[in-house]
């Protein structure tokens, strides 16, 4: 006994496959920009502390301590903000090719990385962004030449949040 296919249910079984995994990535380029958001939210806390205190702990801030609490094996846990960002660059990495594939060279990542200290001074700081005067961003098309004050940094973290939500919306509009 032969088996018919109908060619109409695996078009349509097809195309349901591709907007469900199409609504699967925008959920986590959602995701992606609420993490961005969350993290300027914290490195704009830790400049101001910084401005006031000449240094901050994450253990005084229990958003710093939740953005950060990545790493932990546990099986089903989800993902830590930073984890997720640092996932989601090493990706973008990957996909403009070989030059940056070992690469997550964007300033995000970057302040993030910054953030996973123990203990920040603002000489720490200073220092660590006088590094990353190289790193993309993805809200502008001026890539080279940062030179960020403490000021500063808070102000391009928040824009790089901003166009990932505007790359996030974009994404889930033509769905």
């Amino acid at each position: 006994m032969p088996i018919s296919i109908n060619p109409d249910a695996w078009v349509l079984a097809t195309i349901n496959k591709k907007k469900d995994k199409n609504l699967r990535i925008a959920d986590f380029l959602d995701s992606i920009a609420a993490d961005a958001f969350a993290l300027a939210s914290v490195w704009e806390k830790v400049i101001n502390t910084l401005l006031t205190n000449e240094s901050v702990d994450p253990e005084s801030d229990p958003l710093w301590r939740k953005l950060l609490h990545s790493r932990v094996l546990v099986e089903h846990s989800n993902i830590g903000h930073y984890e997720r960002l640092e996932y989601f660059y090493g990706a973008v990495s990957s996909v403009l090719g070989p030059k940056h594939a070992s690469s997550t060279d964007y300033v995000v990542y970057k302040i993030g990385s910054i953030l996973m200290s123990r203990k920040l001074t603002v000489e720490k700081v200073k220092s660590e962004l006088q590094k990353i005067k190289s790193a993309r961003l993805l809200s502008t098309s001026e890539q080279t030449g940062l030179d960020l004050s403490l000021l500063d940094s808070v102000k391009v973290l928040h824009q790089e949040a901003a166009a990932l939500d505007v790359f996030a919306k974009g994404f889930r509009a033509q769905i």
